[in-house]
This record gives C-alpha cells, structure tokens and sequence, in this order.
C-alpha cells in the first residue's frame, strides 16, 4: 500500500498509551514502559537501519504493547508486538493483526489490498473514547489509547470511537471481513502529483533536491535517482513574525477574515487568519499559489498592498500590483498589513 505518512492525517484519544510522530513520518504508540523505544525512533529516525533496531529492542525490552507505522519505497508497514492491535479499514477491506505469542511483527499493510485509500488504527486498549487529539509531527509524545492515521487520501471522521473489528489474534497472516458501508466522511482529496525523484525512504521531492525535504537523507544513495511521478510534499512553510507557522502543502488565503473567500469555501485554499493592531490588512488580503513545484503570492486587491522583501535585500520593498502573481524564493519576507511573514521553502537545492 502506497502512503505518506509525512503528510498523513493524524489524531489521538482515550489513554493508557504514549503516542509520538516524528519528522521522518514514524507514527508510533506504545506502552508506557515502550518509551525509551520512542527516544530510540527519535534519535535514530534517519538512519538506514532503524527498523533492525526497533526490532531488536522491542525483542529484548518487551513493551507490553508496541506499534509502529512506516514506509519503505513508499510502501506501508507495521511493526507490532504484545498486545499491539491494527486494525484497516478501505472501501473493499477490514483487517485485524496482532502479534502472537512473543514474537515482533513486520507486516507489509498492503497485503491483498487492491486500494490505497485506507485508515490504520493503533491500539493500546481494545476501545478507547474521549476528547480527540490531532498527532503533529515532533509536537512531543502523548497521552493515547488509540492513533488513527489516514493515507491515500482518505479524511478521518469527526467521531471519537469507531466500531471495533471483532478481535481475533493473528500471526502475519491477515484476517479479512466483510467491507463496511460506504461513509460520507472517506473521501478522495490526494496531494497533487508531480514530476520528481525519490528518496531510499520513498519520500517524493523535487528533481533538484541533494537531500530528501521530509526526512533528510542525502538522495540518490541507495539507488539510482529516477524521474517518476508522484504526491507532491509540503513545499516549506510561512512563519509569521509571532512565530506561528504555516505549511505550504495547499493554497492559503490570508487576511482577516479568509474564511469567505470562495475557493477556501470550495476546500481548494486553507485559511490563514491574521489579526493587525495597525487596521491595514483586509479580509481577503494575498493568496499563496502552488504550482507544481512553485510557490507564488498573489494581491487579492487588497486596500493597502502587498508587499515583497528579497532574500539578502534588508529592508527594500516591493509593492506587487492589485491581482499581479509573484514567484517567491527562499528566504523571502512578505509584507501584508502590519504583519510580516517569512518564506521559507525547502524542496530546492
């Protein structure tokens, strides 16, 4: 099963369970006593031969439950022991999986899967409720029953608990049960897909890019760098001068109220509210365009401009024209209201 769990949706609840998202798109829950297994995932997620020495630790430590998800060749796997319990959903498939005996599962999820669109759940109990809570990349290691992860597309429903797949204990083997009825929640709304090259993990970057810009490592190593087409990563992100940040992985619309500007409406644009104590920003103020690999801003026709800074020009500053699109480069600092926003991208040399 292809996925990405870099860009993934992602969210927690209930407790009993200790749940960490790394960087490098590990989607890990454990046990209390499986937390130094996290710090190893943290310190180690880089590294080639990570998954032996998850493996290895979990054989020698024991956790009472540990799981897992990753990719290789953008291929989904798990990696589970004790009372670890998956559970699959896709629109022609439920799986259940669970470790038997002491043993440590790695288990390809794709199996007899005729589909990537799929939500994976991790368990720690068997059903957990309670407040949901969304698992973001290096945010730090939670408190969860449960972390739910969706790939290929598929949206997470609003609800806190979903119906259980009937238990049953089973070695690598998968155990396969009628489909469910079709949900309004699921649907299709994949990233869109480009021309560019892969790294070992199967992280898809731009055809330039020496190192891959979700998990750092260094690109053609493994193997011979290829052009091939596939889901575009999160082209970098904006930083707002109060530190919040934003990820280029959609159109933004910004201002104070972008919420009514009609492509966010459409799903097509994420909003990106901003509040300006100096009453010059307007509703719908400047709109960040994604284009292939390319980062652009736009002036809505805005009331009091849109303004752009180069990289390496201090405080020189440019007024774009009312609707006028702009490529941005690294480094560039945008000007919009009383707010100044930093660009930085990473999917270039």
């Amino acid at each position: 099963m292809k996925a990405d769990l870099y860009t993934a949706q992602a969210r927690s609840a209930g407790a009993g369970g200790l749940a960490h998202r790394t960087a490098a798109g590990f989607v890990v829950l454990t046990s209390v006593d499986g937390h130094g297994i996290i710090e190893l995932i943290k310190d180690k997620q880089n590294e080639s031969d990570l998954i032996d020495q998850v493996v290895a630790i979990a054989k020698t430590n024991r956790p009472a439950v540990f799981a897992m998800l990753f990719t290789a060749g953008a291929d989904l796997y798990v990696v589970a022991s004790g009372a670890a319990r998956i559970e699959l959903t896709s629109p022609s498939t439920r799986l259940a999986i669970r470790p038997i005996n002491d043993q440590v599962l790695v288990h390809a999820l794709g199996a007899g899967i005729n589909e990537s669109l799929a939500t994976i759940r991790l368990h720690v109990e068997d059903l957990a409720s309670g407040a949901l809570a969304n698992v973001e990349l290096e945010a730090g290691t939670i408190d969860a029953g449960w972390v739910e992860v969706a790939v290929g597309g598929a949206v997470l429903s609003s609800a806190a608990a979903a119906e259980p797949v009937p238990v049953v204990e089973a070695s690598p083997e998968t155990i396969d049960a009628p489909a469910p009825e079709a949900s309004p929640a699921l649907a299709l709304v994949g990233s869109e897909m480009v021309l560019g090259i892969n790294c070992s993990q199967g992280h898809h970057n731009h055809p330039e890019a020496i190192y891959c810009s979700q998990c750092g490592t260094k690109m053609g190593v493994h193997h011979t760098a290829v052009l091939i087409i596939g889901p575009r990563p999160p082209l970098g992100v904006l930083v707002v001068d109060d530190g919040t940040t934003y990820s280029l992985n959609q159109d933004l619309v910004i201002g104070r109220e972008p919420t009514s500007h009609d492509d966010v409406i459409a799903g097509t644009a994420t909003p990106m509210i901003l509040t300006d104590d100096s009453l010059s920003l307007s509703r719908k103020h400047a709109r960040i365009v994604l284009a292939g690999w390319s980062v652009a801003v736009q002036d809505l026709g805005s009331s009091n401009g849109t303004y752009i800074s180069r990289h390496g020009q201090a405080e020189v500053w440019n007024k774009i024209e009312s609707g006028a699109t702009m490529p941005l480069e690294p480094r560039d600092r945008l000007r919009i209201g009383g707010r100044v926003i930093q660009v930085e991208l990473h999917h270039v040399r």
